[in-house]
């Protein structure tokens, strides 16, 4: 098995690379992300009986090029230089692939003219099972309505408390935020669509620039509503 690190494959059984995956959980506990981790260990022999020091050095210097460069795939072939299911694609990617770590040689104990050791670590970051949804919350406010008092008088005694107006109209404000990891979440409908005064009122912020990515798409909403009796209800739980 061979490893291809963008377009340099290594030669047969240099390189082995181990895989994990770590999860990244949004705010309600469901995966956001994948952090995917490639550790790859390798070591570079020279062939024959007449190896040097300089060949060795060329050899470090085109591994040191090919694992510094940046990188658009990582994966692994098999014996017919058939890609396996084992690859790291940019274009499958959030974030990377990127090199974290890296040692050459990682052995004190290497003869430099005939074997040499390396690791180099890359890392990335796809997509989860997320519906997308990172926050969310809505408030319901009630105004003023009903029966509505004045004070009258109040020149020379105390002034009269009376009933002003017997029934004015109820007021209601239904507000709220979400923000969505890779696009705007959908507002929620109006809790009372009957009693609208006017259209909604719909912010949208800019989104997070994250690398070669946008994310946290934050929009905000404002229903306003009034009816001559009064009405009740609950802000949405979620989107």
């Amino acid at each position: 098995m061979r490893l291809r690190v963008g377009p340099n494959t290594l030669p047969q059984n240099e390189a082995v690379a181990s895989i994990t995956y770590s999860p990244v959980y949004d705010v309600t506990k469901r995966v956001a992300k994948l952090r995917e981790r490639w550790d790859i260990s390798g070591r570079i022999v020279l062939q024959g009986t007449n190896a040097t020091q300089s060949q060795m050095t060329a050899e470090i210097l085109r591994r040191q090029r090919i694992y510094q460069a940046d990188l658009d795939l990582v994966f692994l072939e098999d014996d017919t230089d058939t890609p396996t299911v084992m690859q790291l694609l940019r274009l499958n990617c959030l974030l990377g692939p990127y090199i974290i770590d890296s040692s050459l040689p990682n052995q004190a104990n290497d003869v430099f003219a005939t074997g040499m050791g390396y690791r180099v670590v890359y890392e990335a970051e796809r997509l989860g099972s997320s519906d997308g949804l990172l926050e969310f919350s809505e408030s319901l406010t009630e105004g003023p309505g009903g029966l509505e008092y004045v004070y009258a008088g109040g020149s020379v005694n105390f002034p009269e408390r009376q009933v002003g107006t017997q029934n004015t109209p109820w007021q209601y404000t239904q507000s709220g935020r979400a923000v969505g990891l890779f696009g705007y979440p959908e507002p929620p409908p109006p809790i009372w669509p009957f009693a609208l005064m006017r259209k909604p009122r719909i912010e949208r912020s800019s989104p997070r620039v994250l690398g070669r990515i946008d994310t946290e798409y934050e929009i905000s909403w404002t229903y306003e509503f009034e009816w001559h009796q009064e009405l009740r209800g609950v802000p949405h739980r979620r989107v």
